[in-house]
């Protein structure tokens, strides 16, 4: 009788221990083989871009440009910063420039870019900015649709960037 308990124990944790393996290398799991399609070049950005960040409420991406290399001697970089928009409902693989208003007297060359929707739907900017030489700032834009522009709201700055 003793045997047999033990038998069944063992047999029980046997079990036990190779349904956890199937269910760890997902047996049971379906995969569905997805492609988006064909990678297409968007046109209008020709100092490159560093970065993108997709507004999914509006359906739009935001590109920054006007890369600097920190290799390169600064006074030499002839890049001008830009932000491009791109509208992702539309299938004209072109990006748009976009003018950026307000802003203080600056180089202005945009690296990283990450946005906010707004409670009234205005879609806010923060783009991290250098300079030639390479200082910091956030600047902070917003994005205004009906005359797509993009208006300065504040610039932050601190000697902690970059460290």
């Amino acid at each position: 009788m003793l045997k047999q308990s033990l038998l069944v124990i063992l047999l029980a944790f046997l079990v036990q221990y190779g349904f956890k393996v199937l269910l760890t290398l997902d047996v049971n799991k379906r995969v569905y083989n997805h492609r988006p399609g064909p990678c297409r070049k968007i046109d209008g950005i020709k100092n490159g871009s560093e970065d993108i960040t997709i507004v999914h409420e509006k359906n739009l991406a935001f590109i920054t440009s006007g890369l600097v290399f920190l290799y390169s001697d600064p006074s030499k970089t002839e890049n001008q910063g830009e932000i491009f928009i791109y509208d992702l409902s539309q299938r004209t693989y072109k990006a748009e420039r976009i003018p950026v208003l307000g802003l203080p007297d600056f180089e202005f060359l945009p690296h990283g870019i990450s946005h906010w929707v707004l409670k009234d739907g205005t879609v806010r900017l923060f783009v991290v900015v250098h300079t030639k030489n390479f200082e910091h700032s956030i600047v902070i834009l917003d994005y205004d649709e009906k005359k797509k522009q993009l208006n300065h709201v504040r610039t932050v700055r601190d000697e902690k960037f970059g460290r």
